[in-house]
């Protein structure tokens, strides 16, 4: 699936078991709108509750008691007697899914067989079942005016703002962001109430995030200010994201105010930084800019190694590898424990040598001498780049580190094996590692 943006999904099920038929289900619908029409009954709480359930019982009943995680064998045994019309293999944003096609829904399975996707055909009621149920609910909450009846809506409204956000997260994998934003934002406010009163800033920044990725930029950058408002910038993230927005909209100076008032408040973030510099590029103004914040911030915090990390990421895009070496070296030094910094060092003598490939490839093929000294180079830098990664390697059990430091060591030594035992060893043993580890790897990628 395309991943432009990082979303973080909570996945709400409503484990409540709605055994109903879809007969016995629009008919219980049928009495609860028309006791909410009667003058004398539309005066009671429990009218209105009764109203909100049947919504919800009406939204669910397609899929009841199923949701995404559940084994395709386990969903079969649920639905009975409900008969598969037709089972297929299809692509969504470039994954593929097996699906099961019922008379009211279509379920996607991925390929180890689980359940990730749920969407209803034949709803019970046709409209926004949810925001009606919502009403509904509301409605009663007003007419409980000694909040007696306090707990049993707020379960009810917890299911629905779960139902919302399932409803959203499917949207989403469908592709379809213009509904995901606007279902997150509704989910957002079905748990932003006098019940529930809960600020739900995830679902706001979803929100946020699939209307930039619908291309809807006005409410893109609405919804990430009231992101800001509420404190949730994510570490900075936001203000690249609402700079990337304004960048598209030609608004070059805003992008830049906005950016540098970011990296002000969030000087290591790394998002910040390289929109920065691209910026300051694509205006051929000029990089230092963004170095003498950092020496401002360097002022008043000298032993802070992410802002010395952040000189180094600086130096980095600017090509001038030496002086990021330097940064990052001194950002392990001044804290041992800073994994990025001694990773960096690795990583950047890795840049040098791929940057030395493509001069090696660029070269007129006569040019032997040229490319003998290049080649030199070459292995310099991968040399260079052992140690660091070997000591970052040693510093963390975090998989997601160690599996790309085993892969770049691998080729490293893989390069090398023919000139030394070491070197064979070395590629014996992050060969190994990643072999080991690569299903645990793969999984958590996912």
């Amino acid at each position: 699936m395309k991943k432009v943006f990082f979303l973080a999904f909570a996945m709400g099920l409503s484990l409540v078991s709605f055994a109903q038929s879809r007969e016995q289900v629009e008919k219980k619908l049928k009495t609860a709108i028309e006791n909410s029409e009667n003058p004398k009954k539309a005066a009671k709480y429990a009218t209105w509750f009764s109203l909100g359930e049947a919504y919800a019982n009406a939204y669910r009943n397609p899929s009841k008691d199923i949701w995404p995680g559940m084994p395709a064998g386990q969903v079969k045994v649920i639905l009975g007697k409900q008969r598969v019309l037709s089972s297929e293999q299809r692509e969504v944003q470039g994954v593929p899914f097996f699906v099961d096609v019922y008379e009211d829904k279509e379920l996607y399975y991925n390929q180890g067989g689980i359940l990730e996707i749920i969407v209803v055909t034949k709803p019970v009621v046709e409209g926004d079942a949810l925001q009606a149920a919502y009403d509904a609910y509301a409605k009663a909450a007003e007419l409980d005016q000694k909040g007696s009846k306090r707990d049993e809506l707020a379960t009810a409204l917890r299911q629905l703002k779960d139902d919302s956000m399932n409803d959203a997260v499917n949207s989403y994998m469908l592709g379809d962001y213009s509904a995901a934003s606007v279902k997150f934002e509704k989910t957002a406010k079905f748990g932003n109430n006098q019940i529930l009163n809960v600020v739900d800033t995830l679902a706001i920044y979803n929100a946020a995030l699939t209307a930039q990725m619908s291309n809807e930029l006005e409410r893109a950058i609405s919804l990430f200010d009231v992101c800001i408002q509420m404190g949730y910038v994510q570490n900075g993230a936001i203000y690249a994201n609402q700079a990337e927005i304004l960048k598209q909209q030609n608004k070059i100076e805003e992008a830049k105010v906005l950016l540098n008032k970011g990296f002000q408040e969030y000087p290591s973030n790394q998002s910040i930084l390289v929109s920065l510099i691209n910026l300051y590029i694509d205006t051929n103004d000029d990089p230092n800019k963004i170095l003498d914040l950092i020496h401002s911030a360097q002022a008043n915090e000298p032993e802070n190694a992410s802002l010395i990390y952040a000189e180094g990421n600086v130096y980095l895009n600017m090509k001038d590898y030496e002086k990021a070496i330097n940064c990052y070296r001194k950002s392990f030094e001044v804290d041992p424990t800073y994994l990025f910094g001694i990773y960096s060092v690795g990583n950047t003598y890795f840049e040098m040598a791929i940057d030395a490939q493509r001069r090696m490839d660029a070269l007129d093929f006569m040019d032997t001498a040229g490319y003998e000294k290049i080649s030199k180079e070459f292995e310099s830098y991968l040399l260079q780049a052992i140690e660091p990664f070997e000591t970052a390697f040693g510093l963390t059990q975090d998989l997601g580190f160690q599996y790309p430091i085993a892969d770049g060591l691998k080729q490293i030594y893989f390069r090398f094996r023919d000139k030394g035992e070491e070197y064979a060893a070395g590629y014996q043993k992050y060969n190994q590692f990643l072999i080991d580890n690569q299903a645990a790897f793969e999984a958590s990628q996912q």
